[in-house]
Parts: C-alpha cells; sequence; structure tokens
C-alpha cells in the first residue's frame, strides 16, 4: 500500500526508492540561551555555536535525531530482519538478505539492545518532544534528506518495537509501554513534516503500534498488564489527531491536484490508521479504570 502511495505523486515519486522498504509490519533505518549580563569584553566571544564563550545551543528534535541516526553502526541493521506479529519478536535467519547481512538470532540481537540502552534512551527522549521539523522541502530538499528521514523513523521504530519485546520478555512492562508509548511520538513528528512520504511513514507507525499494543497485553500474564500501562498508552494515543491521522487529509488537499488517484488511495491508509487507533483505545479503555 505504501509503495502504490509513494508512487503516485511528485513528492513520491522523488522518495521512492526509499520507501520500498518502508513497510513497518513486515521485516525483510532552536534557539539560544541568555547572553551573559555582565558588561561586554572588549573583544566579543565568538559567535560559532559550540565556540568558547559563546551561549549554549539547544539542539532541535531533528537535530538530535539526526545526531543519533548517524551515530548507529552495524548493530541497528539487525532490525530489518524481525518479525513483529509476536510479543517477542520473531528473528528472519533464513532470508537471502539475512544470509547476507548476518542477521543474528533473537537472544544475540536481544542481548545488543541491552547494550545499546543508552541510544534507546535518547529516543525515548525526543520522542516526548512536542515539535519536530526537519525543514524537508518538496521541491528543493535534496533526495538523500528525504531517505535519511524514512530510513532513520523506519530503523527506530523498529529498534523500540524489539526493546520493547526484550523489556517484555525481562517481565518489565514498564519498560516495555514506555517503549511502545514513545513511537507514538514518532508518529507524531513525522506527520508534522506535512509532507506525503512521511505522513505514510507515520501512517504505518501509528498502525504497527496499535497492533503491538494488542500483541503485548494478548499474549501476558494474567495481572501484568495495569491500569497505569494503559493510561500510559491512552496518553500517547492522544498524540496523534483522530480527526485526521498523521495529516493525510490535509496533503490530500494539495496533492490530488497533481494526481487525482490519490482521492481514493490516501482515504484508505487513513481509514484504516484511524480504525487502528479507535481499536486500540477500546482495548485500553477496559484496562484504565
Amino acid at each position: 500500500m505504501l509503495d502504490n502511495l509513494c508512487r503516485s505523486s511528485a513528492a513520491g515519486r522523488r522518495a521512492w526508492c526509499v520507501l520500498v522498504g518502508l513497510a513497518f509490519l513486515a521485516g525483510s533505518p532552536a534557539g539560544c540561551g541568555e547572553s551573559s549580563k555582565r558588561p561586554a569584553p572588549a573583544a566579543p566571544p565568538d559567535p560559532t555555536p559550540g565556540a568558547p564563550g559563546a551561549p549554549p545551543v539547544s539542539q532541535s528534535a531533528a537535530d538530535r535525531y539526526r545526531a543519533l541516526w548517524s551515530s548507529w553502526g552495524d548493530w541497528s541493521k539487525a532490525a530489518n530482519f524481525f518479525n513483529s506479529e509476536a510479543a517477542i519478536p520473531r528473528m528472519d535467519t533464513e532470508s537471502d538478505a539475512a544470509r547476507a547481512a548476518k542477521a543474528p538470532a533473537w537472544n544475540d540481537f536481544s542481548r545488543t539492545l541491552s547494550s545499546h540502552q543508552k541510544e534507546i534512551g535518547e529516543l525515548l527522549a525526543i520522542s516526548a518532544e512536542k515539535t519536530c521539523d526537519f525543514k524537508l522541502r518538496p521541491t528543493a530538499s535534496p533526495d538523500d534528506e528525504f531517505s535519511s528521514v524514512g530510513v532513520g523513523f523506519r530503523t527506530a521504530w523498529r529498534l523500540l518495537r524489539a526493546d520493547a519485546g526484550r523489556c517484555w520478555q525481562a517481565g518489565d512492562m514498564d519498560g516495555c509501554v514506555d517503549r511502545v508509548a514513545a513511537t507514538f511520538g514518532m508518529a507524531d513528528h513525522a506527520a508534522q513534516q506535512k509532507i506525503l512520504m512521511t505522513s505514510l511513514v507515520g501512517s504505518a507507525m501509528v498502525t504497527g503500534s496499535c497492533d503491538a499494543i494488542k500483541v503485548f497485553i494478548e499474549q501476558s500474564p494474567a495481572g501484568a498488564f495495569k491500569p497505569a500501562h494503559a493510561r500510559t498508552l491512552m496518553q500517547a494515543l492522544h498524540r496523534i489527531d483522530r480527526s485526521d491521522p498523521c495529516g493525510l487529509d490535509a496533503i490530500l488537499r494539495v496533492e490530488k491536484a497533481t494526481d487525482p488517484g490519490l482521492e481514493a488511495k490516501i482515504p484508505m491508509t487513513r481509514d484504516r490508521t484511524r480504525a487502528s487507533l479507535v481499536d486500540a483505545e477500546q482495548l485500553l479503555n477496559k484496562f484504565a479504570k
């Protein structure tokens, strides 16, 4: 579905090579602080950010994402090779692609995730930010900008989903829920770019995360999923605008002028995303009381 949608607009065609692999459910990537109020020195400090004497710079969510994504090494590539239909991800180690990439078994990947909790923690922190702007512009941004954002969000979602499974397996439901909740923040950030590509990515994240909620609840032992967990996830769901999930309607109003075919395709994706949110909320309501 993502593939067909992305082929069908000018912006989507530019990013087609990125979105071929962006299906999330099948495995196989600001301002300055106040300056000192003391009298100015004879020679002004170097205004370059990070230079001695310069005021501290607060990184935007987009800058933090970029810094984190660029720091990932080969360990994160294993996120491409798991199936998320079960609470504990099932790793693909048999396909040709998995063999070529030497994809690890689940126990090995789980240990890798345990050793990279600093990166996971940064993802959790960034996802809590209310706003995120990568300054992507369909007619001005180079293709590699779309590539880095699309692949970055895809990998980040899959890593958090896998780490949620690791937490669940260890009996850490708090950690599991925190990671699933964070994925809705990332979906909101993707949608805030107001571009077809990123809105489709956000929509896929929402659908996948709603599925994850159902999986973790249904496969957890009695009493493991508590009202506090349900409330945390319900609050996360509210990051997504129910009237226009991931801004798809707003994008359709712009894009349909150049591609009328989108008028039939986008509403299907929007409705599926909205239905996933409704189903997840109904399920969570049973536990939140």
